[in-house]
């Protein structure tokens, strides 16, 4: 991919016409208006933050102290101060903090910010209420970097608000505006950070919307690239596509290639998400050469994992079965998990990622060991390239790197439901199996342990199934409690299977079905990720009963319906039997 980007020399040479211009045209405002010159000095070096522009922005803040070191007849004493006191000296202290950030040194940044605000609180007192949002802002996303989550929602919100308080009592400028779409963009990220993805993508739009204002193309580029991928997590997926790309346009015009390669990143992303694992494959392996090229050591650890992930998956594709090509894939998906993890072990303190690396490296253990088990002979004619593992030694180390990641979320209830929800899946695929030996006191341990644990760190008022005129808050505590809703289906319907006779264990199987895609369809109209795996699973589950077993599968799911208002009401779960399995009635055909 680095090969069709534009000419190395021919961009710089571009560039450096671009910075001397806009050095030049800094000049002439500050010698014409100083004042007004520094909300265009403040969008400049934005601009090169985050371009991560040393060049530019070295050049910038020369001319600025240059201007404020010169005698100027035709500027007054009184204007000049009031400048250097009130906007210079306040900016340049949280831009040294925003220039850490971009170096991904976050807790040397950690540590500035709460220097600015107690014992150097005089470098940015001057500047009033804006500057200290503006520090704001950042501190906050500081604290989504450092997993400091809970610190990260009460700075972010309390910031947004004053901001916009602000706007409605005074007239908004460049340079409030500049920074309300930084404190947008931040509480964005922290939103998608805690899987609250609806309220996201509407932070990410207001931000795109003022930084589009302001003409501030490589924020906007950023911005529409993490919109994407909340999109994606929602399965809007042609919104999404449309989304990475409009900010993978605007990153190539601009030219850094750094943040070229995240585009390509969260491209690879949403083309997992949406099951075209070739098309994935090829984004994120791009976006792996770019990173290495320009030594970008986040970024490499970000591709890294995402590229672990579509291995993972896509070494269980049938025809890598066929080819006897499953482990040697796998063996190679944990060399870029374990990669993953030496970054953000040594080289990037960033533990939310960090734990990400571990989770991937257990998922890939522990899919191994499930292929191990259901298909024994290919896996092991493959296993001679990519090394040879017990379905025991496989489930301990995918049990040791879930408890790697588990101890860095102890205080983030959303990551510790879907770790535990992982861990629940280990037990399900390697021990619950017609004929397991320990198979009554695996799904005792099952059902008394994680769901029940996965069941409290869930708010109580999403416990009860949402109807159609539910108000309840679009988040991801409804999509695990479909996933908990589906392994109690699987569970239940795994207890029929061994007794046909009990139909009543059939019907607990359905209802418990038919809550989790309900689950699934208030968080979202659209087949995300979660769910259109789960229908898979529920189709393998159900596609080997006979016709007459599918329909009364079919009868209590319309048994299910029956207390709804709504006398034409489908259920998600009716819905699913007859676009899976056809209708059953007869008349329905005509």
């Amino acid at each position: 991919y680095i090969e069709i980007l534009p000419d190395p020399n021919l961009v710089r040479e571009t560039r450096a016409r671009l910075h001397d211009a806009m050095v030049e045209d800094l000049y002439y405002r500050l010698r014409w208006r100083p004042l007004a010159a520094f909300e265009q000095y403040f969008l400049y070096a934005e601009e090169a933050m985050m371009g991560n522009d040393e060049n530019l922005w070295a050049m910038l803040r020369a001319e600025l102290f240059g201007f404020l070191a010169e005698e100027h007849p035709l500027v007054s004493v009184e204007e000049i101060e009031r400048l250097h006191n009130m906007y210079v000296i306040p900016d340049s202290a949280v831009r040294w903090l925003e220039w850490l950030f971009s170096r991904e040194r976050y807790t040397e940044a950690q540590q500035i910010a709460e220097q600015l605000k107690t014992k150097h609180q005089t470098l940015i007192q001057d500047g009033g209420d804006l500057v200290a949002w503006h520090l704001d802002a950042w501190h906050g996303a500081l604290y989504d970097y450092l997993g400091r989550y809970d610190d990260a929602e009460t700075l972010l919100t309390t910031t947004v608000h004053n901001l916009l308080q602000w706007r409605q009592n005074n007239a908004p400028t460049r340079y409030s505006d500049g920074i309300l779409a930084r404190a947008y963009n931040n509480i964005g990220y922290h939103y998608s950070r805690r899987t609250r993805h609806f309220q996201a993508i509407r932070a990410y739009g207001r931000a795109v919307q003022l930084l589009q204002e302001l003409g501030l193309y490589v924020d906007e580029a950023n911005t529409l690239n993490n919109r994407a991928f909340d999109i994606a997590k929602i399965g809007d997926f042609a919104a999404a596509i449309s989304s990475a790309k409009a900010g993978l346009r605007l990153r190539e015009q601009l030219g850094p290639r750094t943040p070229v390669g995240l585009s390509l990143n969260t491209l690879g992303l949403i083309e997992l998400s949406q099951f075209h694992l070739e098309g994935g494959l090829r984004d994120i392996r791009r976006a792996m050469e770019t990173f290495r090229g320009v030594g970008s050591t986040r970024g490499l650890g970000l591709a890294l994992i995402a590229y672990a992930e579509a291995l993972r998956r896509i070494s269980v594709s049938v025809i890598y079965l066929q080819q006897r090509r499953t482990a040697t894939i796998m063996a190679d998906a944990l060399v870029q998990a374990n990669e993953a993890i030496e970054i953000f072990t040594y080289q990037v303190d960033e533990p939310p990622r960090l734990m990400e690396a571990w989770r991937e490296q257990a998922r890939i253990y522990r899919d191994w060991a499930k292929l191990r088990l259901g298909r024994p002979a290919i896996v092991a004619q493959s296993e001679s390239e990519g090394g040879k593992f017990t379905v025991e030694e496989l489930v301990r180390q995918s049990q040791v790197a879930f408890e790697q990641a588990s101890a860095l979320v102890p205080r983030e209830t959303i990551t510790q439901i879907e770790l535990l929800y992982d861990q629940a899946l280990l037990l399900y695929y390697i021990h619950l199996y017609p004929g397991a030996p320990r198979y009554v006191e695996i799904e005792a341990q099952l059902e008394r342990k994680y769901i029940l644990e996965m069941n409290q760190l869930i708010p109580v008022e999403y416990h009860a199934l949402p109807g159609p005129d539910n108000k309840l808050p679009r988040v991801w505590y409804l999509v695990q409690k479909g996933n908990i809703e589906l392994l109690s289906g699987h569970l239940a319907f795994n207890r029929w299977n061994t007794n046909q006779s009990d139909e009543d264990t059939l019907c607990h199987a359905v209802e418990h079905y038919g809550r989790a895609l309900t689950y699934y369809a208030y968080f979202s109209r659209h087949d995300f990720q979660e769910k259109r795996q789960a229908l898979d699973e529920l189709y393998e589950q159900l596609r080997p009963l006979t016709a007459r077993q599918k329909r009364k599968v079919h009868e209590y799911a319309h048994v299910l319906e029956g207390d709804h208002e709504v006398d034409s009401y489908e259920s998600p779960l009716s819905q699913f039997l007859h676009e899976r399995f056809g209708d059953f009635a007869d008349e329905f055909i005509f």
